[in-house]
């Protein structure tokens, strides 16, 4: 017993299956946040059907790119959030109004002033007392990595659902992202003027 298709099936399941869209991106399973691809290239594949490629990383971090990115994917291999950074350990809010986490500037600065204003109102000027600035400092180097990681890859998701061509995308990148010395000198004014304004008045 034999049988013939109907005329044009054939034509019309091909023209069907050719109208599917291709998959652009790496499904994840729920569970999964980021997935790293197999190279030493820094592509993440977000869960929400968004990728990011290492060009937009790039774009976005500014100055020493290599340096955050090679940090970004011991992050992502060994999935331990701990990765040391000096200068965030040194310089800790200053770092962070540097690179525009402006908001985490403000919470670390404000410890490290309440801090300050505590122990010179307990007269806690010698050695021992300062050290316990830098201990409340090490889970900011030890974690900096990992903050501006994930402040990065949050903001590009951000540029990449409100501008949709890749010639916005790419303006916006610096503007959100790279360095701000103005940010940084106005986070140290700032911090110098509440500290000096109680002990004028």
């Amino acid at each position: 017993m034999s049988f013939s298709l109907p005329t044009g099936f054939a034509l019309n399941a091909v023209r069907a299956s050719s109208a599917r869209p291709p998959l652009a991106v790496q499904v994840l399973p729920p569970e999964t946040t980021t997935a790293v691809d197999k190279s030493e290239a820094m592509t993440i594949f977000l869960n929400n059907g968004l990728v990011i490629n290492e060009s937009e990383w790039r774009h976005f971090i500014g100055d020493r790119a290599e340096y955050y990115l090679s940090r970004w994917r011991d992050i992502e291999k060994s999935r331990q959030k701990a990765n040391w950074n000096w200068a965030a350990f040194f310089f800790h809010g200053w770092w962070l109004a540097y690179r525009k986490m402006y908001y985490q500037a403000f919470i670390v600065l404000s410890i490290a002033m309440m801090d300050i204003i505590f122990r010179t109102s307990l007269g806690m000027h010698d050695f021992g007392s300062r050290s316990i600035k830098y201990i409340f400092l090490i889970p900011v180097g030890l974690f900096a990595n990992y903050l501006y990681y994930t402040h990065a890859r949050q903001k590009i998701v951000e540029i990449k659902i409100l501008h949709k061509t890749e010639e916005s995308q790419a303006a916006a990148f610096p503007q959100s992202g790279g360095t701000s010395w103005v940010g940084c000198m106005i986070a140290i004014l700032a911090f110098v003027l509440l500290l000096i304004v109680p002990l004028i008045f």
